[in-house]
C-alpha cells in the first residue's frame, strides 16, 4: 500500500501521537480541526529539506547512482529556496534566517557526506509505508514521521 493510501485511512502516525502527548489541543486544532498553523518553525521546514535531500541521495543509490557532493548541495539549495518563497510564514528564530540555515545545510550536508561508509550495503526501500496494530487501539498505527 502507498503512504498516500495509507494516509486515507483512519490511522494514528508517530507525529499525531506526539501532538497528543504534548499538548491535547494542538491534537484537536490541527488533527482534527485542521485548523492551519499561524506560523511554521524554521526548524520543521529546514529539517523537511534535510529530509527530502537525504531521501534523493538514497533513491539514487538504490538505483546504482550516487549523487556528488556538489549535486547534493545544489539539490539542497533549491529545495531550501523553494520552501523559503512557498511559505512566508516562516518563523525563524532568533539569530537565523534563511541565509544562515542554507550555509548550516550545505555545513551538515558536507559533513555527513564526507562520514558516510564505504557503500557496501544495499537500499531495499525508502519512505515505505507500513502499519500495524495494538490490541485494544481500534486504528492502526503508521510509524511515520515525515
Amino acid at each position: 500500500m502507498l503512504l498516500s493510501e495509507l494516509r486515507q485511512t483512519p490511522h494514528l502516525s508517530a507525529s499525531s501521537i506526539g501532538d497528543f502527548i504534548e499538548c491535547g489541543l494542538l491534537y484537536k486544532f490541527g488533527r482534527i480541526d485542521r485548523i492551519p498553523m499561524e506560523f511554521v518553525a524554521d526548524a520543521l521546514e529546514f529539517g523537511s529539506t534535510i529530509h527530502r535531500v537525504l531521501e534523493s541521495y538514497y533513491q539514487a543509490k538504490m538505483i546504482g547512482d550516487r549523487m556528488s557532493l556538489r549535486d547534493i548541495h545544489e539539490f539542497f539549495e533549491k529545495d531550501w529556496r523553494k520552501a523559503a518563497e512557498e511559505r512566508e510564514n516562516i518563523k525563524y528564530a532568533k539569530g537565523k534566517d534563511f541565509e544562515t540555515l542554507l550555509m548550516e545545510g550545505i555545513d551538515l550536508l558536507t559533513a555527513w557526506y564526507m562520514k558516510l561508509s564505504a557503500d557496501d550495503f544495499n537500499i531495499l526501500g525508502i519512505e515505505e509505508a507500513f502499519s500495524f496494530n495494538i490490541p485494544g487501539v481500534e486504528v492502526p498505527i503508521q510509524p511515520y514521521l515525515y
